[in-house]
This record gives structure tokens, sequence and C-alpha cells, in this order.
């Protein structure tokens, strides 16, 4: 279904006919389109026909940068969802769970875009992949050359990308997209890791946009496989990998290195599929237990049918892939890291999201959008703050909350306790003492002292020492026994300060934060009689934790495994779970 030509564009009030008119001559520059406003819609929209556009996404945002557009977006009545006329479409949950038809209404990809299918082959004679795949090559030295003999490659195939709205069993998510047959594993489901490494050099030399590999080992990365993924990267290629099947936090490769976009499985109702691994370093979840979709009738497994339920991380990573390929053809297509940035952030944060997997459940409709819904807020509880600074627990009502979702206190971005769909809740106090209906607070993230590093120093003060804790904020205080303790250097974890003099004995230590919070370390210094005759150099604190840039694609560091005593096979990421 060819993507809309219509948008609405709303304009800001006072904004008449004339600089209506100068707003198309300004879109039409900047999105090479020729607007027509063809009606009025209420009194502050019109109905603009854009054909001529690159693409929808291209002429809203021409709209959107003009200061006297309130809004502008599709035309949805013209465009209601996009549901395909595949005959086993109501099979697929998935797409439903993803909001595919909903994507499809936006994009439906392009022939231009290609997913690599590295795996056991694909029967490229199936009705709804007849054409899809435009190159193929085996590397595993098959009798049956690219053929799907283990039952796998055929099925990964049609999630990916079968052919779609053509009266014929399934729906494939990347719909217009092509696809790249690598033949990297044996008839029985086996390979090893020079032939996946050819296999994704391969396909990134052949122009693919994006590499599915549902397969894989458990480990660490391997090198062999980095450099191939990094190769395939600097290429400007999507690599989707499957997290696994052992159920646990169990780092399986090649879904563990660096530059892939490692997946997990999730069922019908967004709950982690119980056979799925998880862990920090899983970016996304897709679904992946019970899924329907093509297979080879002429292996006897399938008893001539041409259709198959399976599960497995294997069915959740082609997912991942057929939606990198919708991304590609969309304005936020520009590059691969651009694309895996978005299906990231677009990301619905079901249960298990920053725990199992870092981002949540891809949804496809929010990842081609011409731009996500900003949150929303509709309703604060408790509405009104509690006098005299008492911490509280604030929660936000709303929607369009997503992962990594912060709260702006007075300008100040804070961590928040926990992120939903529909709210956020905070730890919060009220530290000027007043209440007010628009809930104007400080933070109520107190400080946090462990240690004081060395515990001890001469009456005579002057000793550099060390606070270590958490929370510390720019500005903070200290004081041992209410004297105050300049400080010399600062970070949010540790703060070094010069001992003020005082007589012997234990001393309370109390750092304040600017916004009033603080916290004691009962006796957690001592002062001892006699004058340090050669006080060393003062110790500075240590710098705070290295934090790699945003998606620079690196993965938790893994403990090094033994060198293994024979040659070790890749396995399909379909075993040992069980079909459906």
């Amino acid at each position: 279904m060819p993507s809309p030509i219509a948008s609405i564009v709303g304009f800001k009030d006072g904004v008449g006919a004339t600089e209506r008119a100068a707003v198309h001559r300004v879109a039409a520059s900047r999105g090479t389109i020729v607007p027509t406003a063809v009606k009025r819609v209420g009194d502050t929209a019109e109905y603009v026909d854009t054909t001529g556009a690159p693409s929808l996404e291209v002429a809203i945002q021409s709209y959107r940068a003009d200061p006297r557009v309130r809004y502008a977006e599709p035309d949805y009545i013209v465009h209601a969802l996009d549901l395909p006329n595949d005959q086993y479409f109501g099979n697929q949950y998935g797409m439903n769970k993803i909001q595919a038809p909903a994507a499809w209404s936006t994009t439906n990809g392009s022939g231009n875009v290609k997913i690599a299918i590295l795996d056991c082959g694909i029967y490229e004679a199936h009705p709804d992949l007849a054409g899809k795949v435009i190159a193929h090559q085996d590397f595993t030295g098959s009798a049956n050359g690219t053929d799907d003999r283990c039952n796998h490659g055929t099925h990964v195939a049609g999630i990916a990308s079968a052919a779609t709205n053509n009266a014929t069993g399934v729906a494939g998510l990347g719909y217009d997209t092509k696809l790249l047959n690598g033949k990297i594993l044996s008839d029985s489901g086996i390979g090893y890791d020079s032939q996946i490494a050819d296999g994704i050099r391969r396909a990134a030399d052949n122009g693919a946009n994006v590499i599915n590999m549902s397969l894989g080992g458990s480990g660490a990365c391997s090198q062999v496989f980095q450099d191939a993924i990094d190769y395939s990267w600097g290429k400007n290629v999507v690599v989707v990998a499957a997290a696994g099947n052992y159920g646990g936090n169990v780092p399986f490769q090649p879904a563990t290195c660096a530059h892939v976009l490692a997946v997990a499985s999730t069922d019908a109702n967004d709950a982690q599929s119980g056979f799925s691994n998880f862990g920090p370093w899983v970016q996304v979840a897709a679904p992946g237990s019970a899924i329907f979709s093509t297979v080879n009738p002429t292996l006897s497994q399938n008893g001539g049918s041409a259709y198959a339920y399976f599960s497995c991380t294997s069915m959740a990573t082609p997912h991942v892939a057929g939606l990198a390929a919708l991304v590609w053809s969309t304005a936020w297509g520009t590059s691969a890291d651009a694309v895996v940035q978005r299906i990231e952030k677009s990301a619905d944060p079901i249960a298990g999201t920053s725990t199992n997997w870092q981002f949540g459940r891809i949804n496809a409709m929010a990842a081609v959008s011409s731009n996500l819904a900003p949150p929303t807020i509709a309703a604060l509880t408790p509405s009104t703050a509690p006098v005299g600074g008492v911490a509280f627990t604030l929660t936000i009502d709303g929607g369009n909350f997503r992962p990594g979702a912060t709260v702006l206190w007075n300008g100040v971005s804070r961590p928040t306790l926990g992120v939903s769909f529909s709210a956020i809740t905070v730890a919060v106090a009220n530290t000027d003492g007043t209440t007010t209906a628009a809930l104007t607070f400080t933070v109520a993230i107190p400080p946090h002292l462990t240690s004081v590093t060395p515990p001890s120093a001469f009456i005579t003060g002057g000793k550099t020492v060390t606070i270590v804790g958490s929370a510390f904020q720019p500005g903070a205080t200290v004081t041992f026994d209410g004297l105050d303790a300049p400080v010399v250097a600062a970070s949010s974890t540790e703060i070094a300060v010069t001992t003020p003099p005082h007589a012997t004995g234990k001393v309370n230590v109390v750092v304040t934060n600017p916004d009033g919070q603080s916290q004691t370390l009962t006796n957690g210094f001592a002062y001892i009689g006699t004058p340090d005759p050669r006080p060393g150099p003062p110790p500075l604190p240590s710098a705070a934790p290295s934090v790699n840039p945003p998606h620079a694609r690196r993965r938790p560091a893994l403990p090094a495994e033994p060198i293994p005593t024979q040659r070790q096979p890749r396995y399909l990421s379909l075993y040992p779970a069980k079909e459906q």
C-alpha cells in the first residue's frame, strides 16, 4: 500500500490566509514538494495534498520546521490501519503486538533494502517467498545448495519478509524488503565460526542493510566474530542476533558482540518466554513464542504443510530484523547506528525492561513514525507537597513514558524509582517548607556516607581525607562535629576535605547537599593526639567510573573462557527449545 500523500497542517492562532500561503511556499522549498491546500479542517487547520514529496516524513517535517505551524500529521482517516489480506495474518499475534499494521500505514519498506538471512538456507520456491530472495550463497558445501533442509531458515525468512498483502499465507514485517540467502549452517543445523564470519562479511559486501543471525553458542564474543561484525558495521549494516534459549542470564554469542542488536523472546502476553536468555547484554525483546511462519513443505516433519508454529529466540530475532529494514526506508534510516537507536528508543517498556533487556519490546509503529509522541502528564499523586520538607513518593500519571525517563526538578534531571507506560514514581521532598499546587520541588535524594579514608588524623588538623559515598551534589558542605571541613575536590561519590583542628576522640561527619538534605556518619572519624611529623601529599578522590558514550555498542565485560580442546560448532538458536 503506498504511503499517504495527504497531511493535516494546524496553524497557530492569528496566522491568517496570507501567512498560511507563505507557510506552504516555505514548506515547498524545504521538502521539494508542491503542496496544495485542498480544504479547511476546523478553524485553524488545512487538509494539504503533498503529492510529489519523497515521503510522508519529508512532507510533515517540512511543515513542522515552521514556527507558525502548531502541528503537522498524516491524514490517518484516509489511511486506516494497513491490514494485509494474507490468509493467515490472524495467526500472527506478534505482528499486532508490535503494531505492524500501523507501521505499514507509514511505510511498506523498500525493495532497495536487503536483509541477509544467515542460517541453514531458505526454501526459495515457497509461494510466500517466491521472488523475495535476490541472491544466495552456500558456505557449507551442502549437496542441497542453499535450500533449507534443517527446517529453520525458511521460518526465519518468512517472519522477516514474507510476501505481504498477496492473499497468500502470512505477512512479513519487512513487507517490500528483499532477502539475501546465506547458508552458513549445515543441513543438520551445525556451523563453525569461520563459516559464519565469512557469511557476515559476504553479506556486507553484497549490499545487505540488515543481517539476521538466529543462531549462536554460549560465551563471550569470539574475536573472529567481532572482527567480522566490525567489518559489517563499518559498511553501515545493522546486525541482529538471537539471545539464545537456555532460559537464564547466559551470555550467547554472537549476540554478546559489540555492534550487535541482541534479542530476547516474549509471548502473547508480553511476558518473557521461559526458554529465553536475558541479561544486561540484551537490548530488546520481540515476540518469539508460538510464531506462525513459512516452512519447507517438502520436509517430512512438516507433513506437506507450508506453514508452522515455532517457539524460540530465533523467531524473535527476525521481527527485529524486519523492523530494522522498515526503519531504513524512513527518514530515520541515515546510518546503522541511527536505525539501532530508533528501534531501542521506540521500544515499549514492558515488564523486564532494564533488567532482562535494556530497552523493551519493539514497537514498529513508534519506530517508523515521523515523531515519537511526547510524554504527557495527567495527574500527580499526591497533588500537593507535605509541609516541612518531609520526604515522600510522588507518582506522575500520564502516558508515553519510556525506559530511562527522568524527571526535571528545578531544571535538574534526577533518576526515577520506576517507569511504566503510564506512571513514573520519584522520591522527592519539599525542602522549602511550603506547599504548592504546581509541585515545584527540589530533589529529595539525600547524600549517603559509607566511610572516611584514612579514618583518623592528628588534632592539629590540615590533613586531607576522602569521604566515600553517593548522591553528593556540587556545592555540598562537610562538617566534623559542627566544624567546617574545607572541600578540596568533589564528585558524586567522593569528597576530599581538609580536617579542621579538634580535640582527641571520635567525631561525627556530616555531608549536607545544597538542597538541604544531609546525612551523618556517626563516630565516622577519629582525632589522635600526636602531631604528624611528615604529612604526606593530599590524596585525590578517585575518578568517577568511566561511562561509555551513548550508543558506543559495547558489551559488559564477560569472564574469559578456557580454550576448547576440539573444534566447537555453532548451533541454531532453535535448539534446545521445542517447537510448539
